[in-house]
């Protein structure tokens, strides 16, 4: 399934008409669990609506071939094979989604350890500070989260890579599983976090490290 950076690089095709129907299935089946995404494809469709109305050339649906009815037919299983996969998961809904599918997003990647200064700007997005060590980041950045600025680190642990994420409003404790990851939102100072990795003891390893070091005064 598309994560949100491949909506945003392929929402000019996609109001043009122009993706292929296999990446254009995929892009609708973002969209239904993506409240950022289906907003960013609303404002596209409002300014190419107010370009037109200015006189400018905007967004022209080109005519649809005629698809053979085998494509038609995998077309229609596969998406309502997505609809199902949506109405089966009630509980994976609200917050916990929206962890899932940032953490998922492919401009996150493990890469060599972080120098403490690359954390702390990290932190300083929600009003965090360092003041330990916080061992095995490998990641660490200034994310938009669904209109919020967040801080989004990576932290190496004994059981693999967890993505640990510090939201600036409180949220209800939860846990969650999807496929083979489990996800933890917890209180931390006068926010949350968010994590997501292989199981619970990575977990716990990463909620243990950042507790330890890091400030997040009320």
């Amino acid at each position: 399934m598309f994560s949100c950076k491949d909506v945003t690089d392929h929402a000019s095709d996609h109001l043009e008409g122009a993706l292929p129907w296999r990446a254009a299935l995929q892009l609708r089946a973002h969209l239904l669990i993506c409240d950022h995404c289906r907003r960013l494809l609303r404002q596209m469709r409002a300014v190419n609506g107010a370009l037109g109305l200015m006189g400018f050339v905007g967004v022209a649906a080109p005519a649809r071939p005629t698809r053979r009815w085998p494509e038609l037919a995998v077309a229609a299983l596969a998406g309502a094979a997505v609809v199902l996969t949506v109405w089966l998961l009630p509980s994976f809904t609200g917050l916990e989604q929206r962890v899932y599918a940032h953490a998922i997003d492919h401009h996150a990647q493990s890469g060599a350890v972080r120098p403490a200064a690359q954390v702390v700007g990290s932190l300083q997005a929600v009003g965090a500070r360092l003041e330990g060590e916080l061992a095995g980041v490998v990641f660490a950045d200034r994310c938009d989260f669904f209109g919020r600025t967040i801080a989004h680190l990576i932290l190496q642990t004994s059981a693999g890579p967890v993505v640990v994420m510090l939201l600036p409003e409180h949220a209800r404790a939860q846990v969650f599983f999807r496929g083979n990851q489990a996800g933890r939102i917890e209180a931390f100072g006068p926010g949350t976090l968010a994590l997501l990795g292989a199981d619970a003891a990575s977990l716990d390893e990463a909620s243990a490290r950042v507790r330890a070091a890091v400030r997040w005064p009320a």
